[in-house]
């Protein structure tokens, strides 16, 4: 099997690269000292969000840009909904559509199904009352050609629909085990950040992806160095006036450093999250992607 390790030193002055819930550094007790930190969440973030040379959204196969995976707990409406009632259809069978669609992509809990019913009994008691955000309790991954394969899903469903029993109706006939059983075998489906990172679901619809990648907390080689750093920022119009001009003051933690990070790729295992198949048939598939990745 072929591992990839990466070791890296990289040298931060005066920032606060990455903070902490009361917003001082993050910090590591390691090898008798305390260490400034910088978390795998922090560095996976930033790599997954930029852009510029070597940005992983911007690698494409034969002249087509690589989807990227959707994290969010609104992916159903911002993906779904709205394009379903962009489209024509109504925004109360749309609502409908996408609700069918969320339980059954990403089932649905004793629990989620009394509280949707309850919150149904809710609106029909109040007159006027506002749409609510159509989210998932919890932040999705989920790639954009598999919300594109649910979207079509939802399109063929609305097109027979024209109230709640009859959205029902339609959604029994198209979603099929077999059309569901469809989002395991898209290529690329959980988008390439997800291929790289993993995705943990406990949907039978999606496919789980193990992490590709292995990220350590990157750490200083040395013991913290840091300074609080008093600020102000100034009101140009009271200074005219010939006060101090202070609108606000405060303080932050600044360090430096010199940080060591590691970051370990499972080689076969990226093929396969990318290209599909089984793991040990890595060797016999296409690599160019990872090779890009």
């Amino acid at each position: 099997m072929a591992f990839l390790q990466i070791h890296t030193l990289t040298s931060y002055p005066a920032a606060l690269l990455n903070r902490d819930d009361v917003g001082f550094a993050k910090r590591l007790p390691f090898g008798g000292a305390t260490r400034t930190r910088i978390s795998s969440q922090c560095l996976k973030r930033h790599w997954r969000t930029f852009s510029g040379d070597g940005a992983i959204d911007a690698i494409k196969v034969e002249g087509v840009l690589v989807p990227m995976a959707v994290r969010s707990r609104r992916s159903f409406e911002e993906h779904v909904y709205k394009p379903m009632v962009a489209g024509g259809v109504s925004s109360e069978v749309a609502e409908w559509v996408t609700d069918r669609l969320m339980a059954a992509v990403l089932g649905e809990s004793a629990k989620a199904k009394k509280e949707k019913k309850e919150k149904k009994t809710k609106k029909l008691e109040e007159a006027d009352v506002e749409r609510e955000a159509i989210q998932t309790g919890q932040v999705t991954v989920l790639g954009k050609p598999e919300l594109d394969f649910i979207l079509g899903l939802g399109r063929e469903i609305a097109a027979q629909a024209t109230d709640e029993a009859s959205v029902e109706k339609a959604a029994k006939a198209v979603l099929t085990k077999e059309q569901l059983a469809n989002l395991k075998t898209l290529r690329q489906g959980a988008g390439l950040d997800a291929a790289l990172f993993g995705r943990m679901v406990t949907s039978d619809h999606l496919s789980r992806a193990d992490a590709a990648i292995h990220v350590a907390h990157a750490f200083t080689v040395h013991s913290e160095e840091s300074e609080s750093d008093y600020f102000s920022a100034i009101d140009d119009l009271e200074i005219r006036d010939e006060s101090l001009g202070s609108g606000h003051i405060g303080n932050t933690e600044l360090t430096s450093g010199l940080y060591y990070g590691y970051v370990v790729v499972d080689v076969p295992l990226l093929v396969s999250n990318l290209e599909g198949g089984d793991r040990k048939d890595w060797s016999t598939k296409d690599r160019a992607l990872a090779a890009e990745v």
